[in-house]
């Protein structure tokens, strides 16, 4: 059955190229040998899901580096670095202004005498309610 999708981009490479994916498929990193591994693939007219299944990735993948490859030659499979640390965007972030002060806030934190808990944050346990006691039942009668 004929695939009806577009056809995959034709990988030509120069023999600088095939000797460069040669010693990158050599080097302890996985993805760059992962990627060489698919651009040599690729210059031996395989196609995507060929490619994959040889490999052993998704074709999707392999259709990213063999596009990467065919824009941008050995540049387009560099990684594009490590993330940036923290959120993103964090210099570009705008801090809400201050809440004006209110008689509760502007007022100190309640303190607790030594040994006891603040009552204001949780009373101490003798000031709970004692839990209701289950009613006597009455003798059966027989």
């Amino acid at each position: 059955m004929p695939h009806s999708g577009p056809s995959a981009v034709a990988i030509t490479l120069s023999e600088a190229e095939r000797a460069e994916l040669l010693r990158r498929t050599e080097v302890p990193h996985r993805r760059s040998a992962e990627k060489a591994r698919i651009i040599l693939a690729c210059a031996e007219d395989m196609s995507n899901a060929g490619v994959a299944r040889l490999v052993g990735v998704q074709a999707k993948t392999v259709g990213k580096w063999r596009r990467a490859f065919a824009a941008e030659r050995m540049a387009g499979l560099e990684d594009a670095g490590p993330p940036p640390a923290g959120p993103p965007h964090r210099d570009r972030l705008r801090t809400p202004p201050p809440l004006p002060p209110t008689a509760a806030s502007s007022r100190p934190p309640p303190t607790a005498p030594a040994g006891r808990r603040c009552p204001v944050c949780r009373p101490p346990p003798t000031a709970y309610p004692a839990p209701p006691r289950a009613a006597s039942r009455p003798a059966p009668v027989s």
